[in-house]
């Protein structure tokens, strides 16, 4: 069994970073959530594995992950990865419009 190298980012800051990330590139009501230790035995590193959240009104979905690098703090993402949240949160929303379309009307309307 391989054992996790140093860490020289904390889960806190791992999670700062994934929230910065998703709210510049993607949208406002996104943040990372709380991380999960993963460890890559072929590349002999450790990351934090970052759900991406999004909120609207009292619900939260999970879109999707960025994996953190452990020691550098560099993102680990991908093109696809964006656009596969992207994607995700846009149906979040429509599923949130379809069910309470009333509010959302009445929320325009002013």
């Amino acid at each position: 069994m391989s054992t996790p190298i140093r860490e020289a980012i904390s889960p806190e800051q791992a999670q700062r970073k994934v929230s910065q990330f998703v709210i510049i590139a993607i949208g406002d009501r996104l943040f990372g959530g709380d991380p999960e230790e993963v460890y890559d035995d072929q590349a002999n590193r450790s990351y934090w594995l970052v759900p991406v959240i999004l909120t609207l009104r009292d619900e939260e979905f999970r879109l999707g992950e960025i994996l953190v690098d452990s020691e550098t703090g560099r993102l680990q993402i991908q093109d696809q990865t964006v656009d596969d949240i992207i994607a995700k949160a846009k149906r979040a929303a429509n599923s949130e419009v379809s069910r309470s379309p009333a509010k959302y009307s009445e929320h325009n309307a002013t």
